[in-house]
């Protein structure tokens, strides 16, 4: 068989024709599973240069941590911590069952102390 007897465009075994990836070898660009590639961040390592309100690449909340603490403590049975944070429906409920009878003011506590209450936009609070 001669090789003007192939067909154009065909590869022949063995033979690595341009534009067509081989089988088994890595692509050029395409990220390999499980092997951090140049550039890339790698996850949940704090990047230098990150914009402000990023933590571990996750966005972070403009609301102040303290002064919705400080609401939550003292006025929390009324919602008012809600309302501050952008969360308008569930703080018409706790005003309107006052803070669930004090039990949901006090679980608001805890999750702003422990850095896992969320804002109106699902943005984490966090200390700065």
């Amino acid at each position: 068989m001669q090789p003007h007897d192939l067909q154009q465009g065909m590869p022949q075994q063995g033979i690595p024709q341009q534009g067509m990836p081989q089988q088994g070898m890595p692509q050029q660009g395409m990220p390999q599973q499980g092997i951090p590639q140049q550039g890339m961040p790698q996850q949940g390592m704090p990047q230098q240069g990150m914009p402000q309100g990023m933590a571990y690449g996750m966005p972070v909340s403009d609301v102040d941590w303290m002064t919705t603490l400080l609401l939550a403590i003292l006025v929390g049975v009324l919602g008012v911590d809600h309302f501050y944070s952008g969360k308008v429906g569930t703080g018409v409920l706790k005003l309107l069952t006052l803070g669930g009878c004090g039990i949901w003011s006090l679980i608001d506590v805890i999750m702003l102390v422990t850095e896992s209450y969320k804002d109106g936009n699902g943005l984490v609070i966090k200390k700065q």
